[in-house]
């Protein structure tokens, strides 16, 4: 119904509805037309572009613009005084963890917002930038390694733009649109500092639902499984991916 109403998808308004300078993520897929080859992974079909319209949105872009794929391509961008506008993509899909990223070919969330600052700073106006990390994915995964590393490039990626800006000339605003069923609890070590009434271990972060349900007979856990970087902390209720709380 949308689709014969004359909407546009998400993308094709990211680059033609709003004046944006910088975007910097994600999403290479949803620019090129249906089975383009992925300039990273250009074997994997499951990587090709998917737009059935037949545009190449990054094309349009290019219009006056400058588009990046990679790390490299994205920090000389930023260091020509004559780059205004900047689109980088760097995933077909989502980007990737910051732990299990492509140091080479991917940036991390701190390099993306120092080259946005740095792009956006060419402005005499000012500027206003939005930031999003990860942290979200990891929860919905079940998997607080994954969360709570990526809150800690958040961290630094905050700690970065204000290096980089006048604090009295800018308002920065932290927040989040929504929590997860994510808890501690236990006495927070790893592992709670005693066991549950089944005799077995748990550990301090667990949460309300997800991918970690452990069945009707919980596992037993240890520090080695518990620090996996995959390792789905126990919930207690069975879904394929955590909700919001």
């Amino acid at each position: 119904d949308a689709r014969s109403q004359g909407c546009k998808d998400i993308a094709w308004q990211l680059v033609h509805n709003v004046d944006i300078n910088v975007i910097l993520g994600g999403g290479r897929k949803y620019m090129t037309p249906v089975g383009t080859p992925d300039p990273e992974y250009p074997t994997y079909n499951t990587e090709n572009g998917i737009r059935e319209d037949g545009n190449n949105l990054i094309n349009m872009w290019l219009e006056g613009a400058r588009y990046v794929w990679n790390r490299t391509e994205m920090l000389a961008a930023a260091a020509d005084p004559r780059v205004d506008y900047l689109m980088g993509l760097f995933e077909p899909g989502d980007m990737k963890y910051n732990l299990v990223r492509n140091t080479t070919l991917d940036p991390s969330l701190t390099e993306m917002m120092e080259v946005a600052i740095t792009i956006l700073s060419r402005n005499p106006n000012g500027f206003y930038l939005f930031v999003e990390d990860k942290i979200d994915h990891g929860h919905h995964d079940g998997a607080a390694h994954k969360a709570l590393t990526e809150a800690v490039e958040f961290d630094r990626a905050v700690e970065r733009a204000g290096a980089l800006t006048d604090e009295a000339q800018t308002l920065t605003v932290i927040t989040a649109d929504h929590s997860h069923v994510f808890s501690f609890g236990g006495y927070t070590l790893r592992l709670a500092s005693s066991r549950a009434t089944d005799k077995k271990n748990y550990t301090s972060i667990l949460y309300g639902n997800g991918p970690g349900y452990p069945g009707t007979s919980r596992t037993d856990v240890d520090d080695n499984t518990a620090e996996q970087y995959d390792y789905k902390q126990q919930a207690a209720v069975p879904l394929s991916s955590e909700t919001h709380g």
